[in-house]
C-alpha cells in the first residue's frame, strides 16, 4: 500500500526557552525478562512481532494495577529517544547516520512510539565476528532467571513539560549496595504484586505467555556494560547520551585483547550524566520541540501514522498509516478507554 506523505520535520534551529531540560521525578516502575522457550514468553520484537510493545503494559499493570496510561504524554522505548536525539544533533549518534522508523498512535493526549525495524534479528555467517559483548555478559555476570535472554526496565520521568514511560534494555544490576563496586547479575523482574499464577496467558486472545519469578531491583543499582578492545578506550561521551535517556546510573567499560578481557570496575557517572545534561540544555530543548512538534501533526492528521527519518532530504518525513494493523491488543485499548472515562 502507498502512503501518503502528510508533513516533513526540519532540525529545530532552537528549542523552547521556557522547557526544563533537566529529567526529574524519575520512578521505577517495573522490569521483565525475555524467556528463551518455544512459546513467546515475554519475548522480544523477533518472537513477538505482532505487538512489541505489549510486553511493557503487561508488565506494568502486573506491578501497578490501578496504573492510569493517561497520566502519561508519552510512552516509548528508549531507543526511539536516542534515534531522535541523533536527528537533532548527529553527533550524539553513529558515525554513519542511518535511517529509521517510528510508529506512532495518539489517543486524546497521550501518544506511543513503537520502533519499527526492517529486521527483528540478525544472522552473522560462521568468519563473522560481532564483538566479545555477550560472551563478557555471561562470564562476568550471574543470570537469577532462568533462561532469560535479555532484560528490560520500565521507567517514567518528567523532561520538558511532559511525563514520559520509557523501556530500556539493560545488562545487569550490581548485587548489593549501588556503591559497592560487587558482583553485577542479570536483571530479574520484580515480585510486588504479582499474581499468584506462576504461569500464565497474558489474555485469552494474546499468545504471550507470562511467567512470576525474581526480586525487586532499585534503579540505583542498574549498569550499563560496554565492551571493546584495549586499543580503543571507551570515551564517555560516547555512552552518556544513551545512559541519559535511560537514567541508568552505573558504568562497565571492559576491554580486551582477543577476546580475553582485563577484570573491570563499575563506575557510578551519576554527577558526569548531570554536567552532560547542563552542558547540552540547547541540545535537549530542540529535542523536546521536536517531540512536540511530531506528537502535533499526528494529533491534526487523526492520531496515527508513520515517521520517517529520510537520509538523502536530511528530514523527518510524516506519512498517513491507513493500515488497520494495531500496536497493541484490543484488551489494552479497551483498558485505556476505560481509564480515560474514569479520569475525565
Amino acid at each position: 500500500m502507498t502512503e501518503t506523505e502528510i508533513a516533513e520535520i526540519s532540525r529545530p534551529d532552537n528549542g523552547d526557552p521556557l522547557a526544563s531540560t533537566s529529567i526529574s521525578h524519575v520512578k521505577s516502575l517495573s522490569s521483565y525478562s525475555w524467556i528463551e522457550d518455544p512459546t513467546p514468553t515475554i519475548a522480544n520484537a523477533a518472537r513477538h512481532p505482532e505487538s512489541p510493545l505489549e510486553p511493557l503494559f503487561r508488565a506494568l499493570y502486573i506491578a501497578h494495577p490501578s496504573f492510569n496510561v493517561h497520566s502519561v504524554d508519552l510512552v516509548t522505548d528508549c531507543n526511539n529517544v536516542r534515534k531522535l536525539m541523533s536527528f537533532v544533533n548527529p553527533f550524539w549518534g553513529r558515525k554513519t547516520r542511518e535511517p529509521f522508523t517510528i510508529e506512532v498512535e495518539v489517543t486524546k493526549d497521550t501518544a506511543i512510539f513503537c520502533r519499527s525495524e526492517t529486521a527483528a534479528y540478525k544472522i552473522i555467517g560462521p568468519r563473522e565476528t560481532r564483538g566479545y559483548g555477550h560472551e563478557f555478559e555471561k562470564a562476568y555476570t550471574t543470570e537469577i532467571v532462568d533462561n532469560g535472554a535479555s532484560h528490560h526496565r520500565i521507567i517514567s520521568y518528567h523532561l520538558g513539560g511532559m511525563k514520559l514511560l520509557v523501556r530500556y534494555e539493560t545488562d545487569g544490576y550490581i548485587r548489593g549496595p549501588a556503591q559497592d563496586a560487587g558482583e553485577a547479575s542479570s536483571l530479574p523482574k520484580p515480585q510486588s504484586t504479582l499474581p499468584s499464577k506462576p504461569f500464565y496467558a497474558a489474555n485469552d486472545k494474546s499468545s504471550l505467555m507470562i511467567r512470576n519469578e525474581g526480586q525487586v531491583v532499585t534503579l540505583d543499582s542498574i549498569l550499563e556494560i560496554k565492551t571493546r578492545t584495549e586499543r580503543r578506550l571507551i570515551s564517555l561521551a560516547e555512552v552518556i547520551p544513551q545512559m541519559w535517556g535511560s537514567q541508568t546510573p552505573n558504568l562497565v567499560r571492559a576491554y580486551h585483547d582477543r577476546g580475553l578481557f582485563t577484570c573491570p570496575n563499575v563506575e557510578n557517572i551519576t554527577e558526569k550524566i548531570k554536567v552532560w545534561e547542563k552542558a547540552h540544555h540547547a541540545n535537549i530543548r530542540k529535542l523536546i520541540t521536536l517531540i512536540k512538534d511530531i506528537l502535533s501533526v499526528v494529533k491534526e492528521n487523526g492520531g496515527k501514522a508513520v515517521v520517517r527519518f529520510d537520509c538523502q532530504r536530511d528530514k523527518l518525513v510524516v506519512c498517513k498509516n491507513d493500515t488497520k494493523k494495531k500496536l497493541l491488543p484490543d484488551d489494552l485499548y479497551a483498558r485505556f478507554e476505560k481509564e480515560q472515562a474514569l479520569s475525565a
